[in-house]
């Protein structure tokens, strides 16, 4: 494919010396999606802000100070021939790349946070040994990120930064590229297998655990971007342009950032659907069971309720505008509610702690409702 002729008023130019343009389009992309999604999230979970949300924030922000350095170093010759480049020029443009590749790994640690944040938010309220293998993940993660911040930059004084340097001064350049990516596509696989195990022993039909881990898997093509970065980056060394050469390998890797923060909301698109929905199709206030066994496949979801239109007497009966029969009947309800946590029953009359009227995402919270109605008419109760 034949490359854009240059010439005219342009804000960046695609030539065969010249591939910032292309650098541009990328990394203009991934902020743009990302941050539609990010929006998209905050209006998601606006009143269920938790921690994985902040951890996503705090990813966002690092993604536009990563973009920020990036555009410096576009502005300074990133993606062009070197011999094009005064010796100002260079540096200037090495020093923000060296500053781009800390925080855009540190960006993606954030991302990754995220992720394994809200599966513990989502699946581990009343299942400690899960929130224990989540939070193992967790550290696991952190580690992985400072590690490869380190990793890129130890030893390497901006000016010497390997991947953009005709010198490679920095010992054992490519092969802690090799043990970052490694690693990232290790984290990944485990965080798309960690819903996966978690999902699958739990009581609920084949086709909403599919819906689960598929929301998850959506972050797979992560790897294949980081591969695809590293096969690019392996190759700069070899090249005779390694200024154009560089292109490839920073395209797919701003790729990877974006497609890490868009799929790290993609679990909570459901809700996000959901509130659109206006209730003409009576679907608002009716759910069917997840849980396949014991015929309570239709029943219906008990919410909390504000305020009671009418008052009950002493005997029973129903008095005020809420009463809708006018039999003298005596009307005797009894509700009794269990909640199972790890396979025992709860104390009756017992209500978990947070979740009352809530509208958080939870797997794995299984309530009982048994609720028994007794119509007397007078003179016949004992």
């Amino acid at each position: 494919m034949s490359l854009p002729a240059s010439g005219g008023d342009r804000f960046s130019t695609i030539t065969p010396d010249d591939h910032g343009g292309l650098i541009y389009i990328a990394t203009l992309m991934s902020l743009t999606y990302s941050l539609i999604t990010f929006v998209a999230r905050c209006f998601i979970k606006w009143k269920l802000f938790g921690v994985d949300d902040w951890a996503m924030a705090a990813a966002q922000v690092l993604t536009v100070a990563q973009f920020i350095a990036i555009v410096v170093a576009l502005s300074s010759g990133l993606g062009k021939t070197y011999n094009l480049l005064t010796d100002g020029q260079y540096y200037s443009m090495v020093k923000a790349q060296y500053a781009n590749q800390i925080l855009l790994y540190a960006s993606l640690c954030l991302s990754k946070c995220s992720v394994i944040l809200l599966i513990r938010r989502v699946f581990t309220r009343d299942m400690k040994s899960f929130w224990v293998i989540c939070t193992v993940m967790l550290g696991a993660i952190v580690v992985w990120g400072i590690a490869s911040i380190i990793g890129i930059c130890a030893g390497c004084l901006p000016t010497e930064y390997g991947a953009l340097s005709t010198n490679m001064k920095c010992a054992g350049w490519t092969l802690r590229y090799k043990l970052v990516v490694i690693f990232d596509i290790i984290t990944e696989t485990i965080l798309v297998l960690i819903p996966i195990y978690l999902v699958w022993g739990i009581q609920m039909s084949m086709k909403l655990k599919l819906r689960v881990i598929i929301a998850f898997a959506f972050r797979l093509p992560i790897i294949t971007f980081a591969l695809l970065f590293l096969y690019y980056t392996l190759r700069i060394p070899l090249s005779q342009n390694p200024g154009v050469s560089a292109s490839p390998a920073l395209i797919h890797q701003q790729a990877e950032l974006g497609y890490s923060l868009i799929s790290a909301t993609i679990p909570c698109l459901k809700s996000f659907l959901k509130s659109f929905d206006t209730g003409l199709g009576l679907a608002v206030g009716y759910t069917q069971n997840a849980y396949g066994s014991g015929g309570y496949g239709g029943s219906y979801k008990m919410e909390s309720l504000s305020k009671s239109v009418g008052s009950v007497g002493g005997d029973g009966g129903l008095r005020g505008e809420g009463r809708l029969r006018p039999e003298k009947i005596k009307n005797t309800t009894r509700v009794y509610s269990g909640r199972i946590e790890g396979g025992g029953m709860a104390r009756e009359g017992s209500v978990a702690s947070g979740s009352g009227g809530s509208q958080e995402m939870i797997i794995r919270r299984d309530v009982q409702w048994d609720v028994r109605h007794d119509d007397v008419r007078p003179g016949t109760a004992q």
